[in-house]
């Protein structure tokens, strides 16, 4: 874990937000602000710094795990996207309408109902006002830590391995929104992009490091690279996507990413053995121009055996873009799919909490009606 060295003049603003979120949590605290109970079982996944710890992957590994248990919808602010009306997402919408990251789960998970909206409450009514047979029987937060006006069920915290909030200052001379005493409002903390080296001494370093309470439990979680993916469908691309085959060990590539780590992404590429020609770095949720576009095309003509390989989120803003390109170049590009690994006995233990907890909070509900 390296932590970047900090400009010493960002302390005095530093410490001037500290004061505004320390009033904000006074106040909701204390009941001045007022958190509302979600009329549906809710799952908070959030995080307290700016920045990547994973939080769409861990959306999506609840999906898999929760989805034959309940009825799911992922409600989300749609970070990026260029309207603000509260809308249903679908998976023929554009990045521009619904945000990459829920346009994202929308085409990975079509039955699962994905609603962006800049209002946590008022997405929570417009699902309450659904029908009974409709209406989703658990609900997963996207981003929703600093959302105090919702009071989940259940709520989960992510740190990264790599810049954990404990090795961290308030913005702007570091990277938490909060102080990280917040970290008591979590149900569960998971230390994210743990690498697979880790040895169980660093684990109980951490787990001292991280001083939770009795009820707070601690969770590790891995990224797992799965094998690329084409961007656009065989229908799409037509007879060159059975003449291309996909890349595999000692395939030339050229790299794209616009997240949050770029270098996370291209340091994972490089330990599968391909031969990088090129490399293109932008920002988070970056809105991928012509002329970029063009000029990735440009080096894979230039490089007429290149792959071009992309993270999951850049695909989904790059998919446009693609669509007028020569089939020989569609052929060739990738996108690379990240899942969220966790060891058994841990992933069983956070499940069953998960389920004990929701279990418990329909019962209530239940009973309330009666």
């Amino acid at each position: 874990m390296t932590i970047p060295k900090r400009n010493i003049l960002l302390k005095i603003p530093s410490v001037l937000y500290g004061v505004g979120v320390a009033l904000r949590n006074f106040a909701f605290d204390n009941g001045w602000l007022l958190s509302e109970k979600p009329p549906v079982p809710t799952i908070c996944v959030g995080n307290i710094a700016v920045g990547g710890t994973g939080k769409t992957p861990h959306i999506e590994f609840l999906i898999r795990q929760l989805s034959p248990l309940y009825r799911i919808a992922v409600l989300s602010r749609g970070y990026g996207r260029k309207s603000s009306t509260p809308m249903e997402v679908l998976p023929e919408h554009t990045v521009d309408l619904a945000g990459d990251e829920p346009l994202q789960i929308k085409q990975k998970f079509p039955n699962v109902y994905v609603y962006v909206d800049g209002s946590r409450l008022r997405a929570m009514a417009h699902v309450e006002a659904m029908p009974k047979e409709q209406r989703p029987t658990l609900i997963l937060m996207d981003d929703g830590f600093q959302h105090r006006y919702v009071k989940p069920t259940y709520t989960i915290l992510l740190t990264s391995f790599q810049r954990p909030f404990t090795q961290d200052d308030l913005l702007p001379y570091g990277n938490l929104r909060e102080p990280q005493e917040a970290k008591y409002r979590a149900d569960s903390v998971i230390i994210t992009r743990t690498p697979n080296s880790i040895k169980p001494i660093q684990m109980k370093l951490l787990e001292g490091e991280m001083e939770l309470q009795a009820h707070q439990s601690l969770y590790f979680s891995s990224m797992r690279m799965m094998p690329p993916r084409r961007i656009l469908t065989d229908e799409q691309i037509g007879s060159s996507s059975h003449t291309i085959p996909p890349p595999n060990r000692g395939s030339e590539i050229i790299l794209v990413a616009g997240i949050a780590n770029p270098n996370i992404f291209f340091l994972r590429q490089k330990g599968e053995g391909y031969v990088e020609k090129m490399r293109f770095a932008f920002p988070d949720h970056h809105n991928f121009q012509k002329k970029e576009v063009e000029s990735i095309i440009e080096q894979l003509r230039k490089h007429s055996n290149a792959y071009l390989l992309t993270t999951e989120k850049d695909s989904v803003r790059l998919y446009p873009h693609l669509l007028s390109v020569a089939s020989e170049i569609q052929a060739r590009c990738y996108c690379v799919p990240m899942e969220i690994a966790m060891a058994s006995d841990a992933q069983a233990k956070l499940l069953t909490e998960i389920r004990n907890v929701l279990a418990l909070e329909n019962k209530r509900e239940k009973k309330h009606e009666k």
